[in-house]
């Protein structure tokens, strides 16, 4: 069927066809008169029908054969009218009367543009052939519309229109003319709370960018963390969306040595400056980042995660100081206030089982041991003579190498009692130790560090003389010189209820054997 010039109707085989002049009245829109002028008027006359939601008079104008494709004075065509409307019924009818789903109206926009805020006509629009990565004269897609429309605390789940359109297929790294993608629109949205947290990660999960950034020069990472860093300052963090999001960040690959938006060191790392990060998260970071990047103050990670984290997961820490120590922490390493890994383990009171794991594991290392660090442990944890023993006796060694020959105390009593401590080490002989164990008052340390402290220190010393004597003995005759000189150090220590490591005992055995 088509219609001539004079708008009247004929069949293409020349059979005569109705002439319309029929009025349709609309349930609740009133009366529309369709006059039979087309295409002329007809056009006009559709325009009209489907602003006035007129569905029948819609159906009646397609069925006449009325072109669906046309504009009108401000470009739109009947299809972008029809979405205005908000009726799925009307855009359904155009789109099978073969309206054009990716027209291009005012301001350059197709259908599916002006839709954002329409479920149902999404949907049809979507199933018509729509392009949901369609761009208008901005350059923003479908997408960048309907990001528009979230409100300002975002449900757990992706909006309806959010979720059709990526599920269509939609581009969510596709910038507009201001370089700006979905993604990115989304990340430096005025939103808050864990939905939008939720929509991070759901647009993450279908293709988001972790290196497609502004250009500004800021990355979707920083955009992240600039909108998390509350989070983190007030612990929420672990087991919310954020977390979740910032795990899938790492997991695809992005840049964490990048520096903060806010110039405050490396990006993931400003985590450990104000947040614990679940055990996964920490692990990750610690397999990809230097270990020993100065964090901000000297500080590596080595001493984060030792300052701040918390200690009830005792294999978990362990795994975290295992991995840096193998990838080459440096376990000396100072920040700028003097203060190694082993001084912030015990700058606050940790479990002593995690505490003796790791005291062990710096050491092997070659930790440096200092006497502050030592007095510090005693005080922390005063009945585990382990740990104090080990520090003892690392520090008793170590005095070879340092050059220093004391460290600045609090009062002169203190500093005289370390230097006869690190004399008699330093000399190693046993006329040394002795005469340092005959003095009384090197029996109780002169400053609160435990009952327990000056007792644990002598027999350090007693016990690293006594492993140097182990490490020299070959020869037979050797071992019978050594073993009166064992002897007699234990049985001094006995008498004086030195608390000497069984292990010294042990040895005096396997001498007299």
């Amino acid at each position: 069927m088509y219609f001539g010039a004079s708008g009247s109707a004929s069949s293409a085989g020349g059979l005569p066809f109705m002439s319309f002049e029929h009025q349709f009245a609309g349930p609740s829109h009133g009366t529309f008169e369709f006059s039979g002028q087309l295409p002329t008027a007809g056009k006009t006359q559709l325009f009209q029908a489907i602003v006035a939601k007129n569905v029948e008079s819609v159906k009646a104008l397609l069925f006449a054969g009325v072109a669906v494709s046309v504009k009108d004075q401000l470009g739109n065509e009947p299809l972008h009218s029809a979405v205005y409307t908000g009726l799925a019924d009307i855009v359904e009818l155009l789109l099978k009367f073969g309206a054009n789903p990716n027209a291009k109206g005012l301001l350059d926009r197709s259908p599916l543009h002006l839709a954002v805020s329409n479920p149902k006509i999404v949907d049809a629009l979507l199933k018509g052939g729509a392009d949901p990565s369609d761009q208008d004269g901005n350059g923003d897609t479908p997408l960048h519309l309907a990001l528009s429309e979230l409100p300002t605390r975002p449900a757990g789940k992706p909006p309806p229109v959010v979720d059709a359109l990526v599920g269509a297929g939609c581009d969510v790294n596709r910038p507009n003319e201001a370089g700006v993608s979905p993604f990115l629109k989304l990340l430096a949205a005025p939103h808050e709370g864990n939905g939008l947290y939720q929509l991070v990660i759901f647009f993450l999960e279908h293709g988001g960018s972790v290196h497609q950034g502004l250009r500004d020069g800021r990355t979707p990472l920083q955009l992240f963390l600039a909108r998390a860093g509350d989070m983190w300052a007030t612990g929420s963090w672990e087991g919310d969306g954020a977390n979740r999001a910032f795990h899938l960040f790492l997991e695809k690959g992005v840049a964490i040595e990048t520096a903060t938006a806010s110039s405050r060191g490396p990006l993931a790392l400003s985590l450990f400056r104000v947040h614990r990060p679940d055990i996964k998260l920490a692990t990750m970071l610690c397999e990809r980042l230097d270990p020993n990047q100065d964090l901000g103050r000297g500080e590596t990670l080595l001493h984060k995660i030792l300052g701040s984290y918390g200690w009830g997961k005792v294999k978990e820490v362990e795994a975290l100081v295992k991995v840096l120590l193998r990838r080459g922490a440096d376990a000396s390493h100072q920040n700028l206030d003097g203060q190694t890994p082993l001084a912030v383990l015990f700058e606050t009171r940790r479990d002593p089982r995690v505490a003796e794991s790791i005291v062990q594991m710096l050491l092997d290392k070659n930790a440096r041991v200092s006497q502050r660090v030592i007095v510090k442990a005693a005080r922390r944890f005063p009945q585990n003579g382990r740990i104090l023993r080990r520090l003892l006796q690392s520090y008793a060694r170590q005095l070879g190498s340092l050059h220093e020959t004391s460290e600045s105390h609090s009062t002169p009593a203190e500093q005289q009692w370390w230097d006869e401590w690190v004399h008699a080490a330093r000399v190693g002989e046993w006329a040394s130790i002795e005469q340092l164990l005959s003095q009384s008052h090197m029996r109780r340390y002169p400053n609160k560090a435990g009952p327990k402290f000056a007792l644990i220190a002598l027999a350090a010393l007693v016990e690293t003389y006594i492993w140097t004597v182990k490490s020299v003995c070959e020869t037979p005759i050797e071992k019978v010189s050594q073993r009166e000189c064992v002897a007699e150090a234990l049985r001094l220590c006995r008498s004086q209820e030195l608390p000497v490591d069984m292990a010294c005992f042990d040895y005096l055995i396997e001498l007299c054997l």
